[in-house]
């Protein structure tokens, strides 16, 4: 068997950086190479809208739950066998995936890759800063980051390609080449962690994961079980209270799973909202992927190439932020960032539909831009404003609110368009009489071709039938409208409590 020491010690932490790169790019890779592959997905399966939702926040639920554990037991078990049974776990949801022959498989299917995801995304940057001295590890980190940034750019185009021209199913599969090298690399370069003898919070664990899966999941199944019924205001509201009886509690634990003293820090929650701002916007992408097909009839390939432009960005300006950053302090690459952002949005808004695809450049570079002027800043001051014994935990909370903004950005945005469209769509229905006593359930999806909406339309008279896609059309379009909108009011929101709550100036390491 190969051991870690056959590689010679100076080559060693190179390998570590290879293995981990395999680690961070599968990561990258699954979340932006999936939403190309939604509508083929939805055609094939007969998905609802609300199902194609939960194909994105099952994943982002799950991670949400459990990467602060993550990283707690990868502290306490040692981070090499944490981390490589995130990777196992990863790679076996990813087969399902790819095999899934159902909605309920499918989701089941990426839950289990979010838990896998959870143990890889706290534990490799732990072993990395293990395997360099620490006058390096800003060059290895920064290979890192960069490495990452490439991937989650190339994603989408990754998807769109692999979707038109072979199957959708390889979206998945590409992750079990990557992975195998990624585990191998691993255990040649990387002996065992070491561990302590920490205590780990389960009753913080559980909290946290069950406060958050109520809340998602009774938001998420609004529309479909319906407001008023009881189910969906009682899981709110225990989920609500599970999250504060966490923070007014978890303060007396000798090891708390959420150290929350950390939000007496101005900076520290300054921080926090604008990641928190960025990474709800960030959900916006993925319905604007389904849209540039559905509406734009854009082939997954072309739908991909567009993604992709808008992520390219943060290759360059995630340097330019830093610069900034370090001259004049994190306010003002972040309030730039945020103006990007709003300037992005507002030009989708007003570019009229259809509209040729070049119009849809500045969209994606000023979105695109104005995303790595927010995050990495915002990182930095986060990191810069807590003591350096805390710095870890302040690492792995800011983790965990970044998936819950985006769990929760999914769950809000879809029921908001999911709700809007379905009132539009059937007030539109019932303004006509020859439509007026149709079920508008049987449909949904039919922008991107499920067989069942199909039929539906096709068992109409042909000047009915083109109504009723008409109407669909329409009130599709308006409700992404107001998504975007609602875009905005969250950029402004972020920008506003940047100006009010972050100094102007450099800010000093605290030590």
């Amino acid at each position: 068997m190969i051991t870690a020491f056959t590689i010679p010690e100076h080559r060693r932490k190179w390998w570590v950086l290879a293995a981990m790169a395999c680690s961070i790019s599968m990561i990258f890779i699954d979340q932006s190479i999936i939403p190309v592959a939604l509508p083929t997905i939805q055609k094939e399966f007969n998905i609802s809208e609300l199902g194609l939702q939960w194909l994105i926040n099952a994943y982002l639920l799950t991670l949400t739950a459990f990467v602060l554990a993550g990283g707690r037991l990868g502290d306490m078990l040692g981070h090499r066998k944490i981390f490589c049974i995130g990777i196992f776990t990863f790679t076996i949801a990813s087969l399902f995936c790819g095999f899934s022959n159902s909605a309920e498989w499918f989701i089941i299917s990426r839950a289990l890759q979010g838990v896998g995801g959870a143990l890889i995304i706290p534990t490799a940057p732990a072993m990395l800063a293990s395997a360099f001295p620490a006058d390096q590890q800003g060059r290895a980190f920064g290979f890192y980051i960069s490495i990452a940034a490439f991937f989650l750019s190339i994603g989408p185009m990754i998807g769109g390609l692999l979707t038109q021209f072979l199957n959708w199913r390889y979206v998945f599969w590409i992750n079990i080449p990557i992975a195998a090298i990624g585990l191998i690399l691993t255990f040649i370069s990387l002996s065992k962690s070491p561990t302590r003898d920490e205590h780990f919070d389960y009753l913080g664990f559980f909290t946290n994961a069950f406060g958050v899966i109520c809340v998602i999941v009774g938001l998420m199944q609004g529309k479909e079980w319906g407001w008023t019924y009881w189910a969906v205001p009682t899981l709110i509201f225990v989920g609500v209270l599970l999250i504060l009886a966490l923070a007014l509690f978890d303060r007396k634990v000798k090891d708390p799973f959420i150290d929350f003293n950390l939000f007496r820090n101005r900076s520290y929650v300054a921080a926090n909202c604008c990641v928190f701002a960025i990474q709800f916007l960030l959900m916006l992408t993925i319905f604007w992927t389904v849209y540039f097909q559905n509406v734009l009839h854009y082939t997954p390939s072309f739908a991909g190439l567009w993604s992709m432009i808008s992520s390219s960005p943060v290759i360059v300006f995630g340097q330019f932020s830093g610069y900034l950053s370090d001259k004049f302090g994190p306010k003002l690459p972040i309030i730039l960032g945020f103006l990007c952002v709003i300037l992005g949005i507002l030009w989708f808004i007003f570019v009229p539909t259809p509209s040729t695809p070049w119009a849809l450049i500045p969209l994606v570079l000023l979105f695109g831009s104005g995303i790595p002027m927010v995050l990495l800043p915002s990182f930095t001051l986060s990191m810069t404003s807590i003591p350096q014994h805390k710095r870890g935990v302040a690492v792995g909370i800011n983790s965990t609110l970044r998936q819950f903004s985006a769990t929760l950005g999914m769950a809000i945005f879809g029921q908001i368009f999911l709700n809007l469209h379905s009132h539009l769509f059937s007030k539109h229905l019932a303004s006509t009489p020859a439509t007026a006593n149709l079920d508008p359930a049987p449909f949904e999806g039919i922008l991107s071709s499920a067989p069942q909406a199909v039929q539906a339309l096709c068992a109409l008279p042909s000047g009915i039938g083109e109504r009723v896609y008409t109407d669909y059309l329409s009130s599709y379009i308006f409700s992404s409208t107001v998504l975007n909108a609602l875009g905005i009011v969250v950029a402004i929101a972020g920008l506003v409590l940047a100006l009010f709550l972050i100094k102007w100036g450099r800010y000093t390491q605290t030590n």
